[in-house]
């Protein structure tokens, strides 16, 4: 089968995780991969031997967007300078990325026909926007629903209304171009409701969940980082909205009165924003919290067998990839009974469920951290229920949704 991978994103995370291993698999396993992908995440897809890749541009960069609609615009060489955009800049930049993305469409369909693409695979709002653009009957087209649809979809506090109004036209064309797939799949049950309810689509549908290669996991490939702390916490959720960095933070001075050599490492952002800077300070904890930026997969592994506990208290996750990578590890994971979480983490079992308050998470580490039988019980139940999540399951439900969407001629 000849099938294209569809991602536009401002950065790594999950769902980018996903989608470079899935196309390695559906590449091992003979079929013909490309993946269409905006320039500022091209170099994650490096060591992609076999597969081909079809670049589009770079879609968070305003410059970039503007040239792109103008009649001699045109593309300027080497790496684009990225700051993530919010506010009314962000509102801009997905005003603009609409625009260019209908300049482009003409281009990236006879591009796709050139290569007999037979199924498109979207993932993530942006690459759903374009694909639903795009005017070829002849191939199949499906979607990976992860988190961050409904966020676009309904969120409306702290806006303008002129940043509604804009929001709101790009919030149709995701709707409209969901609503022309001829397959939806989730990352969790709780994203198919949630989607069903909110949104809705006459569209067949199934949950394929996301899958881990456990041998990268392996104690032997993986060696442990030196780092400081008589207690290692990680939160790999950055400061991404609803991922819980302030809650985490605010538990910090709980744990340290108890375990005051206690160590927090926060994944996923360089340098903490100024609201950030001014907690840590306010909360007396700069010496207990390092912030490791965005780390490579092989050096985020070595963090995590390292730390004593993964804790990522999420106000709102669709499914949470880094949790099977905890449970990969056999590490205890702090976390919510809110979204997919309690699909993959089992109060109790893995680890603990609890408010997404700071007490509530400091009594969770505390407990953690004081019961030595607790964490060897964790360990063996961690390797028992991240079975349930293999990349061979995985591989299979797509390549029967693929086969699912193909036209008959074809």
């Amino acid at each position: 089968m000849n099938i294209c991978l569809s991602i536009i994103s401002d950065g790594w995370g999950g769902a980018e995780t996903v989608v470079h291993e899935l196309s390695h698999r559906l590449s091992a396993q003979g079929h013909e991969v490309t993946v269409l992908l905006n320039d500022e995440i091209v170099p994650f897809f490096s060591d992609s031997e076999g597969i081909s890749l079809l670049p589009i541009g770079r879609t968070y960069s305003l410059s970039h967007m503007a040239r792109g609609l103008l009649p001699l615009g045109g593309r300027r060489a080497g790496p684009p300078p990225y700051a993530r955009d919010t506010g009314w800049r962000s509102t801009l930049n997905n005003l603009l990325r609409l625009l260019y993305f209908l300049r482009i469409r003409r281009g990236v369909v006879e591009e796709l026909r050139r290569r007999d693409v037979e199924v498109i695979h979207s993932n993530l709002e942006n690459s759903d926007i374009l694909v639903g653009m795009l005017r070829a009957p002849e191939i199949g087209r499906m979607t990976t629903i992860h988190g961050r649809h409904l966020p676009m979809l309904l969120e409306k506090e702290g806006k303008t209304l002129l940043e509604r109004a804009l929001d709101g036209l790009r919030g149709k064309a995701l709707g409209d171009s969901v609503r022309r797939m001829d397959r939806l799949v989730f990352v969790s049950r709780w994203m198919r409701d949630q989607f069903t309810e909110h949104v809705g689509a006459n569209v067949p549908q199934e949950v394929i969940y996301n899958g881990i290669d456990l041998s990268l996991f392996d104690a032997g490939r993986t060696e442990p980082l030196a780092v400081e702390g008589a207690l290692k916490v990680l939160f790999p959720g950055g400061e991404k909205a609803g991922k819980g960095i302030e809650a985490t933070l605010s538990s910090i001075p709980v744990v340290k009165r108890t375990v005051p050599d206690v160590m927090l490492y926060v994944v996923g952002v360089e340098e903490p924003s100024p609201r950030v800077r001014a907690l840590v300070s306010e909360l007396g904890v700069k010496d207990n919290v390092r912030f490791m930026g965005r780390m490579p997969p092989q050096e985020y592994r070595r963090l995590l067998r390292t730390v004593d506990m993964l804790c990522m208290p999420a106000r709102q996750e669709a499914f949470g990839l880094v949790f099977l990578e905890a449970m990969a590890m056999g590490k205890p994971i702090i976390a919510t009974d809110l979204g997919g979480i309690p699909e993959v983490v089992t109060d109790g079992r893995n680890g603990f469920l609890v408010e997404p308050e700071p007490g509530a998470i400091a009594s969770a580490i505390l407990a953690v951290h004081e019961d030595g039988s607790l964490r060897s019980r964790i360990e063996r139940n961690d390797g028992e229920d991240v079975r349930r999540f293999t990349w061979e399951g995985t591989v299979a439900g797509y390549i029967k949704s693929y086969e699912s969407c193909r036209r008959p001629s074809r």
